[in-house]
């Protein structure tokens, strides 16, 4: 009996004594944390540069027109909100937004077929039992695939 109360005790001991190195462990790495911080903080800040001065721009004149560059439709109305420099001419405006919004819808009708002809696959194969039926094997197989 004196033999079993001391395994225990000692048991207990070897318990507690884990418990407390790992406590010890904890609160040395968090001293260490402590004292690289007051390191860190005790550092003379860097001197920091001066934000550099802004060259000034004047402004300067738009470049004349290129002879390569078509000619803007100015007598379109003139709202005063954008320079005629940047203007785009109507014409062309209107023919590339109406070729690209066709080539959107034909991309768009083309998958919308796709995926319908893929669903009545689907369809059609699990009405016939095709997607229950386990795979060839052995000699059935090998004729298969020599039929192909």
């Amino acid at each position: 009996m004196n033999e079993t109360k001391r395994s225990t005790k000692l048991q207990k001991n070897e318990e507690a004594m884990e418990r407390w190195l790992t406590k010890l462990i904890t609160a040395a790495n968090k001293v260490n944390d402590l004292r690289q911080e007051r390191k860190r903080l005790l550092k003379p800040p860097k001197p920091s540069k001066p934000p550099a001065p802004k060259p000034e721009v004047s402004p300067s004149p738009p470049p004349p027109p290129s002879p390569s560059v078509t000619p803007v439709d100015t007598t379109a109305k003139d709202d005063g909100d954008i320079p005629t420099f940047l203007r785009r001419p109507l014409a062309d405006t209107i023919d590339v937004d109406a070729i690209a919004k066709a080539m959107i819808k034909d991309h768009v009708e083309e998958r919308r077929k796709l995926k319908a002809r893929g669903r009545i696959a689907a369809k059609k194969a699990k009405q016939s039992g095709e997607t229950k039926r386990m795979p060839l094997s052995g000699k059935a197989a090998l004729a298969r695939i020599r039929a192909k």
